[in-house]
């Protein structure tokens, strides 16, 4: 009978230290959105009013962020000519913003050079580092187009992080 009470005794102390994970966890993740009081929703990134405004239009954000110092490189080059080629073609209806990494911690994992790009009732895609290849362009905007990816757009799709 001793055994089967400190058996139990034991499940509980186990069921809350897996109760206390799990609600750390939550908190962590919860920390990670933002609210959106007007519409009763959750935001999954921190954005200000105007980004806010942007988002809940509906229209596609392209948010980057890089060091000053990287650009004089070839990497830097090439994103920022890859970049401005989608502006100025399929992406000419994006928003676009350089942004400080500061508050997104959690989410961008410590990258220094990074793209996030949202749109509204998608999941939310990160690409680390500088994009030199413009398939990555092309294949976020078959999927925020409603358009099938083929093979090659999932091979580049971004990283998926937050729906």
């Amino acid at each position: 009978m001793d055994k089967l009470v400190e058996l139990k005794r034991g499940d509980n102390d186990t069921s809350a230290l897996l109760f206390l994970f799990y609600l750390c966890v939550c908190m962590n993740l919860m920390s990670c959105v933002q609210a959106d009081t007007k519409n009763n929703k959750f935001l999954p990134i921190p954005l200000s009013d105007d980004l806010k405004e942007i988002y809940d239009s509906g229209q596609s954000l392209v948010l980057y962020s890089y060091r000053d110092e990287v650009v004089l490189s070839e990497a830097y080059a090439d994103w920022e000519a890859y970049l401005n080629d989608f502006k100025q073609g399929t992406g000419k209806n994006y928003f676009y913003l350089k942004l400080a990494s500061k508050g997104l911690e959690p989410i961008i994992y410590g990258a220094t050079e990074f793209t996030l790009f949202l749109k509204k009732d998608y999941p939310v895609f990160l690409y680390d580092g500088f994009i030199v290849e413009p398939q990555v362009y092309t294949a976020i905007h078959r999927k925020f187009s409603q358009k099938s990816l083929t093979d090659i757009d999932r091979a580049f799709m971004p990283e998926e992080i937050l729906q």
